[in-house]
């Protein structure tokens, strides 16, 4: 599954929107619903750490490194 694939179900999961998790996390919902719809591929590890512990998950499994 794609890094926008996991984004999606763990913020459905989670029932996040995109304005929720950007005021959790402090990134704008522009740079979320890019990584969200895939349009950018590549989210910095800050955002990785961050939102993964707002979303109650770890970094590793948001990332699918495990």
């Amino acid at each position: 599954m794609t890094f926008a694939g996991r984004l999606k179900e763990y913020m459905s999961q989670s029932n996040m929107t995109l304005e929720s998790l950007a005021l959790e996390t402090g990134y704008s919902e522009t740079y979320i619903g890019r990584l969200r719809n895939g349009h950018q591929t590549n989210p910095t590890i800050f955002f990785v750490e961050s939102t993964a512990k707002v979303l109650g998950i770890s970094p590793a499994t948001l990332a699918g490194w495990d």
